[in-house]
């Protein structure tokens, strides 16, 4: 009967089976897997949208300022290009076999032998700036009212990559300084950039500094000093300022710079003030206005008036390249004294002084051109060796220098607030500066005048000197293969298409060839050089007949170099230069002076010279528009490999050749 019931009057309720419930569950997991590689790739392909979003932001401001400061750019100063190329194992290569084994300079590209580049570009401007000293732009006067006061004409640019030591401190308010007034010091942690550049070259530190892919492994080799800086004040009420700086010895740091993903893209403006009478190399040209505070000059070694008029040569003490100024006390008018003056150290106040020559080759003894440098060995010792030292071109080098720059300051103090003002990319794994000349640089109208011996008779010839020529249905390097287009010039790069404008000395190992190389002057070919413009290739065609000058052999623009050792150069760091001096518009000189390599009589009649005017040697034709590459990160590197940006930039109107 219970059965029966059981049968008719009630319905079995049967739940899942274990195999159903892990069919389930098996279910349930592929699409929560499904769904969460969709979310996980939706929110990468977010996180890139988003890091490329900020990366072209960074690009489009970048590109800015560069245009801005381009725009400013001053006829009256100089021009430097420094092209460095490491290859991506250049801290392997360093090592020293100490501590652990470093990394790939770049490591987002696994390629050893991959080059990086960290190049570096410094010009001048000449319009009215605002020093950007925290603190220091302004007084209150005694209405309470705020003026601002810290305004200059001038400015020293640079574009390139910046360092970071986090191992120092932060400025601190030093109880025990020797400060008698009533404004205490701070004491500042910076690297002793002197000492390294007294030091001289080295594999890890090359020209004595220390470079972006430095890897100071487990030793503490980089010198440091505490030096004393001036605390700000908002009054005039005041009479005593400590602008001595005063520094002692501390600790070294092991220095180590981060991987090329996360450098710091820098420009660092240092504004050019003077408010007195006094000598370049006295320690007042350190406080500009009563409020700003910097170094004596732009260069580290100036070869200007020291303490008295009886010395010349004075060395700054490394406060630019510290990034915790950017003020220098000099004027454009300082810079092209120190540029365009040599003075005898035996005699400095002897009248005339000799002309600064460009490089080894610009040297001429009579007194209409006197061109030499009278100090190359004099203490502190100027720039360059041998028989370089102390020429233009090495002075202008020296001005590219790796600045320090922080993302985040280290302190609250005006001195390490200014830290971070350089800043202009935030992660810049590559920066390249290339340059090019439009068409007909270099080209110049004269007359040869003679005089005929019988009769006084004056007998003109027209002469017409060659400028740069080049066709676009011309190959890029001379073998027919890729068509040339646009030449750029600047540190060899086959795959790039960039050659430098000459020939270099040396180069010719490492495969390098240059555009007058390929194409020497020559007014009856589609491309070819300019005949004025000394680029290492000796002989000019003019009028149908070759000229030839050993003063021409000598490239005058650029350079180019690489550390010893063995095997193939190719893969060791590359240097190139291409530096372009105060003689931007004038090919010829004024008078004729017969060139005294060639043995002749020097004067201006038919008897006593060649009767046309001669070449002017420093004469250094400025480029006609820059190119900029660059490859930008964001910061927590989500885009592994980066966003490459490139622009060209014209030089205005006034710079141009």
């Amino acid at each position: 009967m219970m059965n029966a019931f059981l049968q008719s009057g009630s319905t079995v309720r049967r739940g899942f089976t274990l195999a159903e419930i892990i069919v389930s569950v098996g279910v349930l997991i592929a699409i929560l897997i499904v769904a969460g590689r969709v979310f996980n790739t939706a929110q990468q392909v977010s996180n890139v949208g988003s890091a490329t979003a900020d990366v072209m932001q960074e690009a489009v401001a970048i590109e800015r300022q560069i245009r801005d400061d381009i725009a400013r750019m001053s006829p009256s100063g100089v021009l430097a290009i420094h092209s460095v190329s490491v290859p991506n194992d250049q801290r392997i290569q360093n090592w020293d076999g100490l501590g652990p084994r470093p990394g790939l300079v770049n490591p987002g590209n696994t390629n050893a032998s991959a080059r990086v580049r960290c190049d570096q570009l410094v010009f001048f401007t000449d319009d009215v700036i605002r020093i950007k000293q925290l603190g220091s732009d302004g007084f209150l006067t005694d209405g309470d009212d705020w003026f601002p006061k810290l305004l200059a004409e001038g400015s020293m640019v640079y574009y390139g990559h910046a360092l970071q030591f986090p191992e120092l401190l932060p400025c601190n308010v030093n109880p025990d300084a020797d400060d008698t007034g009533e404004i205490p010091v701070l004491n500042g942690h910076d690297v002793d950039f002197v000492t390294l550049r007294r030091n001289g070259d080295t594999p890890s530190l090359p020209n004595g500094q220390i470079p972006p892919w430095y890897d100071g492994g487990s030793s503490s080799g980089i010198p440091t000093i505490f030096r004393q800086y001036p605390r700000a004040a908002t009054s005039e009420n005041y009479e005593e300022f400590t602008i001595n700086f005063d520094q002692v010895e501390a600790n070294p740091i092991i220095g180590t710079q981060p991987e090329a993903r996360k450098w710091i893209l820098a420009r660092q403006e240092t504004i050019m003030g003077d408010d007195d009478q006094l000598l370049p190399g006295v320690p007042n040209k350190r406080i500009y206005l009563n409020r700003g505070f910097g170094s004596m000059s732009v260069f580290p070694v100036d070869p200007r008036w020291a303490g008295s008029f009886g010395d010349i040569h004075f060395e700054t003490i490394g406060l630019l390249e510290s990034g915790r100024v950017d003020l220098a006390g000099m004027r454009l008018a300082g810079l092209r004294e120190s540029l365009s003056v040599s003075r005898d150290p035996n005699n400095p106040n002897n009248i005339p002084p000799a002309s600064r020559s460009w490089d080894s080759f610009d040297f001429n003894p009579d007194p209409a051109i006197n061109r030499d440098v009278l100090d190359a060995d004099h203490e502190p010792a100027l720039p360059g060796s041998n028989a370089e030292q102390g020429t233009q071109r090495e002075l202008i080098k020296s001005l590219a220098r790796w600045p320090r720059a922080e993302r985040v300051p280290p302190g609250q103090g005006r001195f390490d607030q200014h830290l971070s003002l350089p800043v202009l990319g935030s992660a810049c794994s590559s920066f390249i500066v290339e340059w090019t000349w439009d068409e007909g640089v270099g080209e110049v109208d004269t007359k040869r005048i003679r005089i005929s011996e019988g009769n006084d008779s004056t007998v003109e010839t027209p002469i017409k000197w060659i400028g740069l020529k080049s066709s676009p249905e011309d190959s890029w390097d001379g073998t027919g293969g890729t068509l040339g287009g646009q030449r750029w010039f600047g540190l060899y790069d086959a795959e790039r298409n960039v050659m430098p404008a000459g020939r270099i000395d040396g180069m010719n190992v490492l495969g390098w060839q240059g555009f007058a190389e390929i194409y020497p002057p020559d007014p009856l070919a589609s491309t070819h050089a300019p005949s004025t413009v000394r680029l290492g290739v000796p002989s000019r065609s003019i009028e149908g007949s070759i000229v030839n000058d050993p003063a021409f052999e000598r490239n005058a623009i650029e350079d180019a170099s690489y550390p010893s050792g063995f095997g193939d150069p190719s893969g060791r760091r590359l240097d190139y230069w291409a530096v372009f001096g105060l003689n931007n518009g004038k090919p010829l000189l004024d008078i004729d002076n017969v060139d005294n390599l060639s043995g002749e009589p020097n004067g201006a009649g038919f008897d006593t010279g060649d009767g046309q005017q001669d070449f002017d040697f420093s004469y250094t034709p400025w480029p006609t528009a820059l190119r900029f590459t660059m490859v930008l990160h964001d910061p927590e590197t989500r885009l592994e490999n980066g966003q490459t940006f490139q622009f060209v930039v014209r030089l205005p109107e006034r710079c141009q050749p």
